[in-house]
């Protein structure tokens, strides 16, 4: 009976109905407000996304922003959302074109999961670097110096130093010979 009495997502649940809660990001606030077009459907296996609009409809500015700060959230639903939407949103078609012209609003917000002390939030920060570099490639490459520091600084870390050296192996792979100098001048150890 103990078992049955176990949370199954370790990450507090907000209360939304609360007047007084202080959120973590906008994230929490625009979905909150109904900013955010889509919602969890809970399906018997797994949890996805449920959109109000057409992806290819979807204006991703400011919507994969405000999911990009989303990634700092601790509480659910709010993690749970933020990190679906922004993958979601990556993969969808004509994502690319999209995505391209708000890089410089996006990677601010996941170099700060990367710099988070939280070690889930690094994670949704690392998993959401790999998924952006495979949507935009080497167009991410302006912005890779400003994320290696804090990559390096976990690449030997137990929980998530395989997970760090695939996504730096990812940005490399994408971003052609350029990223490899970029990443070869932050993280001199660094090989093919």
């Amino acid at each position: 009976t103990q078992n049955l009495h176990k949370r199954f997502d370790k990450h507090r649940t907000a209360n939304i109905l609360s007047q007084k809660q202080k959120n973590v990001t906008n994230f929490a606030s625009a979905y909150q407000e109904g900013s955010i077009p889509c919602r969890i459907n809970h399906g018997s296996v797994h949890m996805y996304i449920q959109w109000d609009v057409r992806l290819q409809d979807q204006d991703y500015n400011p919507l994969l922003p405000t999911c990009a700060e989303g990634l700092l959230e601790t509480q659910h639903p709010y993690t749970i959302l933020s990190r679906l939407a922004f993958k979601v949103l990556l993969v969808a078609p004509g994502a690319n074109e999209k995505v391209v012209p708000l890089l410089g609003k996006i990677v601010p917000h996941i170099r700060m999961a990367l710099r988070s002390t939280s070690s889930d939030t690094f994670g949704a920060g690392l998993a959401a670097l790999g998924e952006l570099s495979a949507c935009v490639g080497s167009e991410l490459n302006p912005h890779i110096s400003n994320l290696l520091v804090s990559l390096n600084s976990k690449m030997n870390d137990k929980t998530h130093g395989q997970l760090v050296q695939d996504v730096i192996s990812a940005l490399d792979n994408n971003g052609g010979d350029q990223a490899l100098l970029l990443i070869k001048s932050k993280i001199p150890t660094y090989c093919r």
